[in-house]
């Protein structure tokens, strides 16, 4: 078995290094995808944040999925369900615990053993999939998602959004919208 990070070594190259008018050395601003029978395809304006968020999935970890044989499979996936269907409302680590009916310490320690990652970014993990379904599905204006994925504004949102997918919201809508001559 490859290892992740190997596999992305692999995937992702950086063009070769080019000199800029003093001599210095600077990468090259297209980025090159070189992977089997593609190799040497120029990726254009959007080639680097493409490679980004590739390296990005291909080298963190993923979370886990519940085993139904956790011995608190069905606290934790309440907690998930509520988590999924109620994003604009307070998913505060205190109030999930509530909801599993156990101490806050001992919920983050069962949600990271179970989850493979902190409460948090499941939470934000789930809130930003929900704003990238309604960014691409609806017309929605972006204050309006921000409050239905529970983000405290617009900006947040945005700022959130950027930091995940190298991608403003407004950018990731129109790059993902069908053309209109389509």
């Amino acid at each position: 078995a490859i290892d992740r990070r190997e596999h992305a070594d692999r995937l992702v190259r950086r063009a070769p290094v080019g000199e800029d008018e003093d001599g210095d050395h600077r990468p090259q601003e297209s980025r090159v995808l070189q992977a089997g029978p593609a190799q040497g395809l120029a990726l254009g304006r959007q080639g680097p944040a493409m490679l980004e968020q590739a390296f990005r999935v291909l080298t963190t970890s993923p979370t886990h999925p519940l085993s139904p044989r956790h011995i608190h499979y069905d606290r934790l996936n309440a907690v998930l369900n509520h988590i999924r269907e109620h994003l604009a409302d307070d998913l505060s680590i205190a109030s999930l615990a509530g909801r599993a009916k156990v101490s806050v310490p001992h919920f983050r320690r069962l949600f990271h053993e179970a989850m493979g990652v902190p409460v948090h970014k499941f939470v934000l993990a789930a809130r930003l999939e929900q704003a990238r379904k309604l960014l691409t599905m609806t017309r929605m204006p972006l204050s309006r998602i921000a409050d239905e994925c529970g983000f405290s504004s617009q900006s947040h949102l945005a700022t959130r959004f950027r930091a995940v997918h190298a991608a403003a919201p407004t950018e990731f809508r129109a790059q993902t919208r069908p053309s209109p001559e389509a």
